[in-house]
């Protein structure tokens, strides 16, 4: 709860979830995510430590998260990873699955941390 505290105290104040990534350095990306079934106080905070990441991908693949957050979350696992050429192909599925320019742009934003 304590990497949280500021999101959840945010929300509340505003009803908007707090998307700010994480600032913590050699972590992988972290911040909050719509989840199923999408109403509006449906929304997860993720954080993982990089030995984490591959279980939480396992995650992200599970059905019931749309895809076009599923591609923008790999989108931005891409940039951090400096995969440039699956980078190019999940950018062109997250802009085929209904992303905005603005979407793919925060996706981007939160990976340049890292």
């Amino acid at each position: 709860m304590n990497l949280i505290r500021v999101s959840l105290r945010e929300h509340q104040r505003n009803g908007v979830p707090v998307r700010t990534g994480n600032q913590l350095g050699k972590t992988v990306p972290g911040t909050t995510y719509r989840c199923a079934p999408g109403g509006p106080n449906d929304w997860v905070y993720i954080y993982a430590q990089a030995q984490m990441w591959p279980a939480v991908c396992k995650v992200l693949g599970r059905p019931g998260l749309p895809l076009v957050d599923r591609e923008l979350c790999i989108v931005a696992m891409l940039a951090v990873l400096q995969a440039p050429r699956q980078l190019y192909s999940h950018l062109r599925g997250a802009l085929h699955a209904g992303a905005g320019e603005s979407d793919v742009r925060f996706a981007l934003t939160q990976a340049e941390a890292f």
